[in-house]
């Protein structure tokens, strides 16, 4: 596990687990690259601390590769949340990744070492970094989204209120795609843990 100076419990609840830890530098892209360089398998799974794998995870990834021309893949993402408001994002989820060829880092994205390598591993801006890597990576081949979901966690919805919360992240998409440099998107960025 990649950690970059979380003091939400997750460390300690890592610790149960028995994993190694890194100690990553600050920004999720550094602490992720941290995290990769100490990773010992051909294929590298970059998965959000509050988002849960599907049981079929290890085969439709391992499956997935046995295609050479697949780069990267993901899972489809559902939300924790209860009510058609989150049934809302699970749809726009899949709309955006074929109309804009992304993934998110909620969607458990997994990468072969060896393109992950070539490519430099994560860009470390501040915000976006699983975007930029997206367009890296699809200049080395496919991009495939796996059948089953992964749930990940609906808590910043829930915090700042949904339509609140659709409306800046889907600026933040925005201004991102105009060219705003991530240094000045991440001002507005609050985490929330």
């Amino acid at each position: 596990m990649a950690d970059s100076g979380s003091i939400d419990g997750t460390l300690e609840i890592a610790r149960s687990f028995a994993v190694t830890i890194v100690d990553g530098p600050p920004g999720r892209g550094a602490s992720m690259n941290a995290g990769a360089t100490v990773a010992t398998g051909e294929i590298l799974l970059f998965l959000h601390a509050d988002t849960h794998l599907p049981k079929t995870a290890h085969s439709s990834i391992s499956r997935a590769f046995d295609d050479p021309s697949v780069a990267v893949t993901a899972f489809h993402l559902a939300m924790d949340g209860r009510g058609w408001r989150y049934r809302f994002i699970e749809i726009a989820s899949k709309i955006r990744i074929r109309v804009q060829r992304t993934f998110f880092g909620d969607q458990a994205i997994a990468v072969r070492r060896c393109d992950f390598d070539r490519i430099g591993g994560y860009s470390e801006p501040v915000l976006m970094e699983d975007v930029a890597l997206s367009h890296r990576l699809r200049r080395e081949g496919k991009l495939r989204t796996l059948p089953a979901e992964v749930v990940t966690s609906a808590r910043r919805f829930e915090h700042s209120g949904f339509i609140r919360t659709v409306i800046f992240m889907s600026g933040l998409q925005l201004a991102y795609a105009l060219g705003v440099p991530t240094r000045r998107l991440a001002r507005l960025y609050r985490h929330v843990r």
